[in-house]
């Protein structure tokens, strides 16, 4: 029983603080590496 809780515990804390850094306005989506520098075209 305590193994689900801790893997509920996991799956939620990973979601939350996955919600959070997607709430945060501060932070552009700029890609690290363009299709250029790739040389996809």
């Amino acid at each position: 029983m305590s193994r689900l809780l801790a893997a509920v515990l996991a799956v939620a804390t990973a979601l939350g603080v996955g919600a959070l850094l997607d709430a945060r306005p501060d932070q552009p989506n700029t890609a690290l590496i363009t299709y250029e520098q790739a040389g996809g075209g």
